[in-house]
């Protein structure tokens, strides 16, 4: 049986990754649905579904989730909030489609790929490029980028990449 590790960044704007034997064979930004006015968005389970369900359905093929969580950290009680039902969203998705997953907090995960250094008082250490830095010397000449349209790498991509290669280290 192929075990294949998802790596998931949580949010609306996170990411999925699947690894296979250390080889990244899918990535993808968080399928999401305009609701109603504006820029609302919620997360598209149905296109969760498209993205992984053959995969979901195929007795040779194991698939293990390996999922940052909602933090209690945000910029404020409706960032919070959004986090938190987007959380409830994927969660809800995972239960129902009886998928293995197990939640990691991102300072664990991180801790794998790096150690955050002594800053000076009022400093703030750059997260996203560590994890850049520490995906490309894993996987160099990977193109990080949400699609070809955009010019900067996806750090949801990225996120989900090293997430999904933490599990697979850890055999979960």
């Amino acid at each position: 049986m192929k075990k294949i590790y998802i790596g998931m960044d949580n949010g609306l704007d996170g990411a999925f990754v699947a690894n296979l034997d250390g080889k990244l064979v899918k990535k993808f930004v968080m399928p999401t649905l305009k609701t109603g006015k504006g820029n609302k968005r919620i997360v598209f389970t149905q296109g969760l579904d498209f993205e992984f369900g053959g995969a979901l359905k195929d007795p040779e093929v194991k698939l293990i989730f390996c999922v940052e969580p909602a933090q209690m950290i945000g910029s404020g009680s409706m960032a919070l909030a959004s986090t938190w039902y987007t959380w409830g969203r994927i969660e809800e998705w995972l239960i129902n489609r009886c998928v293995s997953y197990h939640p990691v907090n991102p300072q664990k995960w991180q801790k794998a790929f790096w150690t955050r250094p002594k800053l000076p008082k009022g400093q703030k250490f750059d997260t996203k490029a560590a994890a850049l830095r520490a995906a490309n010397q894993i996987w160099p000449g990977t193109d990080w980028r949400a699609g070809e349209r955009h010019r900067i790498p996806h750090d949801g991509i990225v996120d989900a990449a090293l997430i999904s290669e933490y599990a697979r280290r850890l055999n979960l």
